[in-house]
């Protein structure tokens, strides 16, 4: 483990302490809908269908995302968790960079429309 992650998980565990992440991907889904979150975290343990609803949601709501090394979100939170939000703008940034710098997938909405460009039909159905 890096400096980077080490530092991301030290963030991460900070806004936890500080009340500005929203631990669970339904909290975290919750926050993206309503305009409250500024970052979605995202476990590689999450199964497929929860990481595709997280992305989903990312896009729609145009907010940015980071996909965490399996156990990553669990172990900085303190709490078990597949994703989570982060609602504080200055955390978010951080984060952000922290997360680029350690070579972690952060996505935004930009990737999101150029990968469902089909709309409906990116399901698999005509």
């Amino acid at each position: 483990m890096g400096k980077s992650e080490t530092a991301l998980r030290g963030l991460i565990g900070l806004c936890m302490r500080a009340g500005k992440l929203r631990c669970g991907t339904d909290a975290a889904l919750d926050s993206a809908r309503h305009g409250n979150a500024c970052l979605l975290l995202v476990d590689a343990g999450a199964s497929e269908n929860t990481q595709k609803r997280l992305r989903d949601t990312s896009g729609f709501y145009s907010v940015r995302q980071v996909l965490l090394s399996e156990g990553m979100l669990t172990e900085a939170a303190g709490r078990t968790a597949m994703a989570a939000a982060v609602t504080d703008k200055g955390f978010a940034q951080k984060m952000l960079e922290t997360a680029e710098t350690s070579g972690l997938t952060a996505y935004d909405n930009k990737e999101f429309f150029a990968d469902n460009a089909g709309g409906q039909a990116s399901n698999g159905e005509g």
